[in-house]
């Protein structure tokens, strides 16, 4: 189990770009060492032997305006208290139209610092922060803070704790996170009291370990004062030594008054996921199903092998939820990250939730609904997709047969996407349906052709038929607007040869 937890725990790095990464080339090793130490340490504990490199004696301990952290407090399975404040020196670096590229430092401990600055008591207030191994000026911090103050008139406060997130010290980092939280309570309080901006206009952005550390925002702030934030976003909330221990240590929906959550890496850990599988927030959203996502290096190979390549794909899928909030934050698109209520994704993938007869959602900046909802995007930005629905039909009067069937799509500039519809061993019968959900490309902006290709199965025991056939393939957006249809007599498919479908105008 521990192989798995730190295999996986080496994607849960919030860089995901040659020029976030320089610096944090040697992360893998730094996070099995601290998860080894973790492991010893708990085997030595048990032994009545003490061998960590930092020894903790004692079982609380309080500083002045944070109040105190217990060993058997929040993070009671770990056992750990946080580092001192000022070995986690974080440092809140404020950005307004007024400064947007030189930040002013504010410091509770210094008044001067925040009553001199340029904060605007008249304007809502942004706290970002990064998680494990991340500091203030990563790319998709930057992206973020700029992407608010274009799109509004906006206070944004930049949460850099990398001292307290450094590699290699995950374990560490996890307990920091409620500190840096308790900080960044402490700072809100005083902002709020001296210059006047409400807990309605307090927003929280945190990625992955940023994530819990803005849910300890608003826990601290009930503990304080019983309030809490306007709003929390969690991007991908970190999963390991969080999400099995419950609301009071992960991010929770009781955190804010509005919580809403982006995931986007939940897949199981032997396959790299290091997000939160379950939902936590007053809302949910799962793009894509929430484990991978389009246009990233896939993880399927699994973690144990493709750790020993080096392969920063693996970023790919927990960081693409800073980039969907940030794709939605200035909105140039008619695109609004529509998302569906579905039980399942299962039944989202094959179109049987398309329907905003019911109410439907809103991922991103702009978000709305409650409960769980699904949505695809596109591979690359901007990311936002409207969804189709793809239906196809089998001929009644053909043979059964076992093989493959793909669409490829083509659009008026020549590019192309395909579409599987079954895969290489999958029995096709007679009459037969398929539905399913599909991202509007813009391959489909205009759509040009689709052609089938039919591939027999040769297997052992089973293999397909020279041919198969389609009685009938419609794409419909989801106002049931035809896109594509092609129906009304059966084209058969030989093994191995492209077949272009011709479009028809009479109804199906």
């Amino acid at each position: 189990m521990l192989i798995l937890l730190f295999t996986a725990l080496l994607t849960s790095s919030c860089l995901a770009i040659e020029a976030d990464l320089n610096g944090d080339a040697n992360i893998y090793s730094s996070v099995i060492a601290s998860l080894e130490e973790l492991r010893v340490q708990k085997l030595a504990e048990k032994a009545g032997i003490y061998q960590s490199a930092i020894i903790q004696r004692a079982d609380s301990v309080c500083y002045e305006e944070l109040g105190c952290f217990d060993k058997n407090g929040t993070f009671k399975h770990l056992k750990q208290l946080p580092e001192p404040p000022e070995t986690v020196n974080t440092q809140f670096l404020l950005y307004t139209r007024k400064n947007m590229h030189s930040p002013q430092i504010v410091d509770y401990k210094k008044p001067e610092t925040i009553l001199n600055s340029n904060i605007n008591p008249k304007l809502p207030l942004k706290f970002i922060t990064h998680g494990f191994g991340g500091k203030n000026n990563l790319t998709w911090v930057w992206e973020m803070k700029n992407a608010f103050l274009k799109m509004e008139d906006l206070n944004v406060i930049i949460i850099d704790w990398s001292l307290g997130a450094r590699v290699p010290y995950y374990v560490a980092a996890a307990v920091n996170s409620e500190l840096v939280g308790a900080q960044a309570a402490v700072l809100y309080y005083f902002i709020k009291d001296n210059i006047g901006i409400k807990e309605k206009d307090l927003h929280v952005v945190g990625f992955s370990l940023g994530a819990h550390v803005a849910g300890f925002v608003g826990k601290r702030m009930q503990e304080l004062r019983g309030t809490r934030p306007g709003r929390i976003t969690g991007l991908d909330p970190a999963s390991p030594l969080f999400e099995d221990y419950g609301g009071t240590v992960h991010l929770y929906k009781d955190d804010g008054d509005f919580v809403d959550v982006v995931h986007t890496n939940a897949d199981l850990l032997i396959y790299g996921g290091v997000g939160i599988g379950i939902p936590i927030g007053d809302v949910d959203y799962f793009p894509n199903g929430g484990k991978r996502q389009p246009g990233c290096g896939s993880t399927l190979k699994g973690a144990l092998i493709d750790m020993f390549k080096g392969d920063r794909e693996r970023t790919c899928n927990h960081e693409r939820a800073v980039h969907l909030f940030t794709d939605s934050i200035l909105d140039p698109f008619p695109c609004k990250y529509v998302s569906y209520s579905c039980s399942n994704y299962s039944d989202f993938e094959t179109g049987k939730c398309l329907s905003c007869d019911k109410g439907c959602g809103q991922m991103g900046y702009k978000s709305k609904g409650e409960g769980v909802y699904y949505l695809m995007t596109k591979p690359k930005k901007p990311f936002c997709a409207e969804v189709a629905k793809l239906t196809v039909h089998f001929p009644k009067n053909i043979k059964k047969s076992y093989g493959s069937l793909i669409l490829t799509l083509t659009g008026r500039n020549g590019d192309r996407e395909n579409v599987t519809l079954s895969q290489k061993d999958e029995k096709l019968s007679p009459g037969g349906e398929k539905n399913f959900a599909i991202a509007i490309s813009d391959v489909m902006k205009p759509l040009s052709t689709i052609q089938a290709l039919y591939l027999k199965y040769n297997g052992w025991f089973t293999k397909g038929s020279e041919t198969f056939g389609l009685h009938s393939v419609t794409l419909q957006n989801s106002n049931g607007e035809y896109i594509f249809k092609s129906c009304g007599k059966d084209v058969i498919l030989k093994d191995n040869q492209y077949q272009i479908l011709t479009e028809t105008t009479n109804a199906c």
